[in-house]
């Protein structure tokens, strides 16, 4: 490991400063290892334990992102077989809804063929806002949902996980910057008292010239 020298003073880092270090809104585009890369330029630890802790930030973050990509992958695999199903109703034109099966979430041909247009233009699902694309669209999405929903939550559980690990790495950190910035402040009042105290001392007269 290359020798880092300390710099003259502790850089201040956040969590929501140091997380927004991913080149463009494509988060998943950064690796880990590029990733610790701009997270120790930002960051610039003092000291072998903040090194760790980055490298840690950098880990957590890579697999962070890994769970995401798969979990939009998974949701978005689903949809997209789901909307090119072929009509489990077939009719000429809208059918009454109590005919409709309870899978169904076209009401009829037009709005399953938008339907399917939409999820061939959709790029990342996790980041499409899904109040934006019609209401046929956001049946698919909860049926979709219902549909894998213990792999889903359990990605979304696992996510949670990781997401506050990382952000107690960050709350030690930051907690230990903090800490060693009051001890070097109070070092430097209790240096300045002392010469103080020794300055006075000397400019006293001793009793015994009284």
């Amino acid at each position: 490991m290359n020798d880092m020298t300390p710099p003259p003073a502790p850089a201040a880092v956040s969590a929501s400063d140091a997380a927004m270090i991913h080149a463009g809104p494509d988060h998943t585009s950064t690796s880990w290892p590029e990733l610790l890369v701009l997270l120790t330029r930002e960051i610039e630890p003092n000291d072998i334990i903040e090194q760790m802790w980055v490298r840690d930030i950098a880990v957590l973050t890579g697999r962070i992102n890994q769970l995401r990509a798969i979990h939009a992958g998974l949701h978005r695999h689903v949809i997209y077989s789901l909307a090119r199903e072929k009509p489990a109703c077939p009719t000429g034109g809208d059918a009454p809804q109590s005919e409709l099966p309870e899978r169904d979430w076209a009401r009829n041909e037009d709005e399953r063929d938008s339907l399917r247009d939409v999820v061939e233009c959709m790029g990342r699902f996790d980041l499409v806002d899904l109040g934006q694309c019609g209401e046929a669209f956001e049946r698919l999405v909860g049926f979709s949902y219902a549909t894998r929903f213990e792999a889903l939550t359990s990605l979304d559980g696992l996510l949670k996980e990781l997401l506050a690990e990382r952000d107690s790495v960050f709350s030690k950190l930051e907690g230990r910057r903090r800490q060693k910035a009051s001890e070097a402040s109070r070092q430097v009042e209790i240096t300045a008292l002392t010469s103080c105290a020794s300055t006075d001392a000397a400019g006293c007269p001793d009793d015994a010239d009284d």
